[in-house]
């Protein structure tokens, strides 16, 4: 089991300490060692699917910022988010859908989520059409 360490400098705004301080975090391989939980009829091209989308979320840094064992990082843990009912930091509320977490990942700062520093890259061109599927189609299994 590998371990990685990321520093992050979280930005500077009203839940970001002042001044910006570094921040460390370590993060254990598990999720892509973790079995997949899909449906009992999931088909061979869904696991497989699924299993590319596992490996996104580890090689482009997204277990960084957001646990899957509900546990506090610099970004929302997102086990048992999907479906769920959030609140944006302008006070309005949004359901964690495939709408949301496909605009979160192409433009993080369009629904900036209440109680996290706005610091999550952008991802658009640097994921095809076919890999945001593969990680929605992940992060949805995560309820």
């Amino acid at each position: 089991m590998r371990s990685w360490c990321v520093l992050f400098v979280a930005a500077c705004s009203s839940v970001a300490p002042t001044p910006v301080q570094p921040v460390a975090v370590t993060v254990a391989d598990a999720p892509i060692d973790a079995p997949i939980d899909a449906p009992p009829d999931a088909s061979v091209a869904e696991l497989a699917i699924l299993e590319y989308g596992a490996q996104l979320f580890q090689t482009q840094g997204c277990i960084a910022c957001h646990s899957l064992d509900g546990t506090f990082r610099i970004g929302p843990s997102l086990l048992g988010d999907w479906g769920t009912t959030i609140a944006l930091d302008d006070g309005t509320q949004v359901i964690v859908d495939e709408a949301y977490v496909r605009e979160s990942i192409r433009d993080p700062q369009a629904k900036k989520r209440a109680g996290f520093a706005p610091v999550m890259p952008v991802f658009t061109g640097r994921l095809t059409p076919e890999d945001v599927d593969a990680l929605v189609i992940y992060i949805k299994s995560l309820r």
